[in-house]
């Protein structure tokens, strides 16, 4: 049983990796990048882009938020680079 929970564990790690490796290949068109939400992924997704020297160039600024529609995600996206 712990070598069942190990092993999908260890699956679960290398799926979120390949997806945060994709997320940095979008982020690396971008100078300033918002990361904003309501789990933990934002701060982990940070984490994982400051350990490669290549994201030291661009701005990443996080914001926890609380459940928010789409019209409101929006007006804190255009508000957030308006006083950038």
């Amino acid at each position: 049983m712990n070598r069942s929970k190990s092993l999908m564990h260890n699956k679960w790690k290398q799926m979120q990796e390949a997806y945060y490796k994709e997320l940095a290949g979008v982020i690396t068109k971008y100078d300033n990048v918002f990361l904003f939400g309501l789990t933990k992924a934002k701060i982990e997704l940070y984490k994982y882009l400051n350990k490669d020297s290549y994201f030291r160039d661009i701005s990443i600024a996080i914001q926890s938020t609380d459940k928010i529609t789409e019209n409101e995600k929006e007006a804190f996206v255009v508000n957030h680079f308006e006083n950038i």
